[in-house]
């Protein structure tokens, strides 16, 4: 089967080198409030809405771009897992790979809606930043999931 929308296959392994860093780099962020002092730039702001301050708009300011390039790096490095081929790539990996995209948007939707319940105020905001990723974590884990359940058969 011709599958033109996935990566090729080496970028699961390209994604999965550049993961590990990058969970390194998000936990020593998250817990320790870790930046790397070299990313400190002046960038272009469509809206900044400090803490004491009214908001900006198109203005440049200065920011360390440390959580930034974490957070694209963990997408650029989930995508690639998640939408690699396979080495086999045929119409039942095709389907298990269409039914773990349903069920991982379900289970998705299924925590936001739980969070929208339960979490208020600034903790709401860290439950929408993580939902970033969860979407593709979710897909990864129960695609990868039937597909050693189908291996054992």
């Amino acid at each position: 089967m011709k599958t033109n929308y996935l990566l090729p296959q080496k970028f699961k392994s390209i994604g999965i080198v550049l993961l590990v860093p990058t969970l390194l780099m998000a936990v020593l962020y998250l817990f320790y409030d870790f930046e790397l002092s070299f990313l400190d730039f002046r960038v272009f702001s469509i809206i900044n809405e400090p803490i004491m301050g009214d908001a900006e708009h198109f203005k440049f300011i200065d920011d360390n771009i440390t959580n930034e390039l974490i957070a694209v790096f963990a997408i650029l490095s989930l995508v690639f897992i998640a939408f690699s081929k396979r080495k086999v790539e045929d119409e039942l990996v095709a389907d298990i790979r269409l039914k773990s995209l349903l069920g991982a948007t379900y289970i998705n939707y299924l925590v936001l809606l739980f969070c929208i319940l339960f979490f208020y105020n600034f903790t709401f905001m860290w439950v929408m930043m993580f939902n970033m990723f969860t979407l593709l974590l979710f897909f990864i884990i129960h695609f990868n999931f039937k597909m050693i359940q189908l291996n054992r058969k």
